[in-house]
């Protein structure tokens, strides 16, 4: 081939091949360059892809500091709260009103009272039972067959 294009008289048949193999290569270039677009296009997406990765995280911890403040601050009201409860409590029972102390041993002398009842309820019951259960075992025993 090199020696048909040091000829000068070959020039037209020079031409015709470079045309021959510039027209062979386009559909070759053109399958290239869209190939190349498309892995472009495929990086793009893989970097918008590994950006929203990483901002992900930092949302999580971002949501995560604030639920745990709000967890903390709920904390902090009960907290409170219980330590005022508390502390009212205190002052009802150091405060030595007659009332308060005499209210709870009728309430304490009542429950006494109605676990007595309930005693001597399950008792009567127990021994109900024994009654109406005990006469049939009898009945069937001395009408087994074994004597």
């Amino acid at each position: 081939m090199l020696r048909k294009l040091n000829a000068k008289d070959n020039l037209p048949h020079i031409s015709t091949h470079i045309m021959a193999f510039l027209t062979a290569e386009e559909p070759v270039l053109d399958e290239l360059e869209s190939v190349v677009r498309m892995k472009q296009v495929d990086g793009k997406m893989f970097q918008a892809h590994a950006n929203e990765a990483r901002r992900e995280p930092e949302g999580l911890k971002r949501i995560a500091i604030t639920k745990n403040e709000k967890i903390e601050e709920e904390i902090q009201v009960e907290s409170q709260s219980c330590d005022r409860g508390n502390t009212q409590k205190e002052i009802l029972r150091t405060s030595g009103s007659g009332k308060s102390s005499s209210r709870v041993l009728e309430d304490e002398d009542g429950l006494k009272a109605d676990v007595n009842d309930l005693l001597l309820k399950m008792k009567t019951t127990k021994q109900n039972m024994k009654e109406w259960v005990a006469p049939p075992i009898s009945k069937l025993l001395a009408t087994s067959p074994d004597k």
